[in-house]
C-alpha cells in the first residue's frame, strides 16, 4: 500500500505539471517550481529509505501509508488549486514592446557598479573585528 500512495504521489506532481505545460506554455507556472521538489522530498525521499530499509527504524507500516496519504491529499489539493488559478495569459509577448538599447546598457553598467562598491566594501571588511 505504501507503494502504491508513492506511485500515487508522483503521478499527482508529474502529470498535472505536464498539463501545465501544454496548456499554459509558461515556464514560470508555479508547478514547474514546487513540482520537482516535491518530487524529491515526497516520492525519491520516500523510496530511497524504504529500500535501504531505514524508514521503518522509525515507523510502522501504517503510520507511512497514514503520512503518504496526508501528503497525497495535500498535495492533490495544491495542485488542483494551481491549476484552477491559472489562466492563459491573452497579453502579446514582451519583444514586440520597442526596447531602448541605450536604457538597459545603462541599467546594467548602474547595477554592476552598485554590485562592485558592494563586494569592494565587503572585500575590505575581511578580517575587522566589529564589537
Amino acid at each position: 500500500m505504501f507503494e502504491t500512495l508513492i506511485t500515487l504521489t508522483g503521478a499527482v506532481l508529474v502529470i498535472p505539471t505536464i498539463y501545465a505545460y501544454v496548456r499554459y506554455r509558461d515556464v514560470f507556472h508555479p508547478l514547474f517550481f514546487i513540482a520537482p521538489m516535491a518530487a524529491f522530498i515526497y516520492v525519491y525521499m520516500p523510496t530511497a529509505l524504504m529500500n535501504s530499509s531505514e524508514l521503518f527504524l522509525y515507523l510502522t507500516e501504517s503510520q507511512a501509508v497514514f503520512a503518504q496519504l496526508v501528503i497525497v491529499l495535500i498535495l492533490t489539493a495544491f495542485v488542483i488549486g494551481c491549476l484552477i488559478g491559472s489562466t492563459p495569459s491573452n497579453r502579446p509577448p514582451l519583444m514586440t514592446t520597442s526596447i531602448n538599447p541605450r536604457i538597459l546598457i545603462t541599467g546594467a553598467f548602474v547595477l554592476g557598479a552598485i554590485g562592485f562598491a558592494a563586494w569592494a566594501f565587503m572585500m575590505s571588511e575581511i578580517g575587522r573585528a566589529h564589537v
